[in-house]
């Protein structure tokens, strides 16, 4: 079995942020290096900052007010966050069962895609379904200076959600006649759902900068999000 996107995924969230602040620190490194004592010194600022991330993660639309409370780069994170989630369970079920998709194949091969495609997706629905509503739910209160900025993240995940529905489908109507049919049409629909999940990572870090966000905020707080 295999989980064909998700790692990827993760990667391409935070990517365009993760470079930048690596470029920088590999550059800084050993003229900014401080003492021993100064490391130890700012040890607990750091751990403070982990458990801020820690409690982040449990704000949930239930929670709208202390949502709103929060800064835009703890807002954004969160609705990426939870998005990730769902995608991460759609990665999961959606390849284990399209990677047991053959150009040619029996009832019982079948049966089996079938059966992943139920156990590993279909079943959990309401839980992915329930992570895609608060995620689109809380995007239209993150408190940003341009709104058009949000839509254009709303459109990208419409994008990427339209792509699993047509990936389920063909896993759903693959038979022994069309077997072939249906191989090809996923290896297409694996383009373009990877270019829809890539989309989503590549607009949510273009809201960061175009809105004037704190991108290294954002950068730490969406990557400890994506961790747990």
């Amino acid at each position: 079995m295999k989980k064909l996107f998700s790692i990827l995924m993760c990667i391409l969230l935070t990517t365009g942020l993760i470079a930048c602040s690596s470029n920088a620190e590999k550059g800084g490194m050993k003229a900014l290096e401080p003492k021993k004592e100064e490391k130890q010194k700012e040890e607990p600022k750091t751990q403070e900052k982990e458990d801020t991330v820690g409690k982040i993660e449990d704000i949930r639309l239930k929670d709208l007010d202390k949502f709103q409370m929060l800064q835009p780069e703890y807002q954004l994170a969160i609705v990426i966050a939870l998005f990730n989630k769902a995608i991460l369970m759609y990665d999961h079920g959606i390849g284990n069962a399209e990677f047991l998709l053959y150009d040619k194949m029996t009832d019982s091969e079948i049966k089996v895609v079938h059966g992943v495609l139920q156990n590993q997706v279909k079943q959990f629905n309401p839980k992915i379904e329930e992570l895609i509503y608060e995620s689109q739910a809380l995007l239209q209160q993150v408190t940003v200076s341009n709104k058009n900025e949000l839509q254009q993240l709303a459109d990208a995940k419409k994008n990427y959600l339209k792509t699993v529905d047509e990936m389920i489908s063909c896993l759903e109507s693959v038979t022994v006649g069309n077997a072939r049919e249906s191989r090809g049409k996923m290896n297409q629909l694996k383009k373009e759902y990877l270019q829809h999940a890539a989309e989503i990572g590549f607009v949510s870090i273009d809201i960061v900068q175009n809105t004037g966000l704190d991108i290294a905020l954002y950068r730490h707080i969406v990557t400890g999000l994506l961790k747990q």
